[in-house]
């Protein structure tokens, strides 16, 4: 559809939310992530498939950041797992 969410910005942030060591960069990318409301607005196949699967990545990261986290960041990663299990109930079916 031409108003699914663009194949290329999806990959790039979904790879940000597991990759980038900043919590507030990943906070912004889970974000980026949830502009389409709607699972449908993530379009078909492989670019959803990715999304959904580098979600889940990323909220079993946060998990396992929480042992390390400094305490000056420990607000940011609870922002980010709130970020992600926001999209996590856009993508996952229900």
């Amino acid at each position: 559809s031409i108003h699914s969410f663009p194949t290329r910005r999806s990959s790039d942030l979904s790879a940000t939310l597991i990759d980038c060591r900043n919590f507030k960069v990943r906070i912004q990318a889970a974000t980026g992530l949830m502009v389409p409301t709607q699972r449908s607005g993530y379009g078909t196949g492989e670019a959803f498939a990715l999304v959904l699967a580098r979600a889940r990545q990323a909220r079993e990261k946060a998990s396992e950041e929480e042992a390390s986290v400094p305490a000056k960041e420990t607000a940011h990663l609870a922002q980010l797992k709130a970020r992600v299990r926001q999209l996590l109930q856009i993508c996952e079916p229900t």
